[in-house]
């Protein structure tokens, strides 16, 4: 079954693609025929307890030449989405412990990667 994946990341430009494993986990996904998103830092949005999203449709491509298709912006609400990856680098700042207390409560309604408790402690 088609899911749809979220990777919450660092931006795609800074992809180190030799050796970064978050562009290994995104290619495994679509080649598993899932739908793979790119969400940057501050494309989480809450309104009334509800979380949307967002994100870029991208497409990684395979050796020898690395990268993403990508496609325009949109936002996804949270019974959109299937799957949340939690990609992103430290430094433990403001919005990286904001963003583990938001994803707490998504944590309890779908599939989230990378603990957000587990992060923070």
């Amino acid at each position: 079954m088609k899911k749809n994946h979220l990777f919450l990341m660092d931006p795609l430009e800074t992809v180190q693609f030799e050796k970064d494993t978050t562009y290994d986990l995104m290619r495994a996904a679509h080649e598993l025929e899932h739908t793979v998103y790119y969400l940057p830092k501050n494309g989480i949005s809450s309104q009334l307890g509800q979380l949307s999203f967002l994100v870029q449709e991208v497409t990684p491509l395979p050796h020898p030449k690395p990268g993403f298709e990508t496609k325009p912006f949109i936002t996804l609400s949270e019974s959109d989405m299937d799957v949340l990856w939690i990609r992103t680098d430290p430094p433990f700042d403001e919005t990286y412990l904001t963003h583990t207390w938001i994803l707490d409560t998504l944590a309890t309604r779908k599939k989230v990667i990378n603990h957000p408790t587990g992060i923070r402690t």
